[in-house]
């Protein structure tokens, strides 16, 4: 059975509202589902970026670090044409 739907107001700025509804008439839906297709996208966000934080918490909870050695590197390399993928821990105390 799908969650019950509450509906929350929420208030644009003109041009915001304007290409909300541009997207919608270009997806055939309405501006309310675009709206909500954000809203999902906004809270996966938000809530990887919580969950990432939340192991790296674990993670220095249990000693486990990433060198700055390691991540001066990682940094050097954007600037190339092939940057280095993140460093892995290599601190364990």
């Amino acid at each position: 059975m799908p969650a019950r739907a509450n509906a929350v107001s929420v208030s644009l700025p003109e041009d915001m509202s304007v290409q909300v509804s541009q997207i919608a008439l270009a997806k055939g839906t309405t501006p309310a589902l675009v709206v909500q297709e954000a809203v999902v996208a906004y809270l996966e966000d938000q809530q990887s970026r919580l969950d990432a934080i939340d192991e790296a918490l674990a993670e220095a909870d249990r000693g486990v670090f990433v060198s700055g050695e390691a991540v001066s590197a990682w940094l050097k390399s954007w600037g190339s044409g092939k940057p280095a993928a993140p460093p892995k821990p290599d601190v364990f105390s």
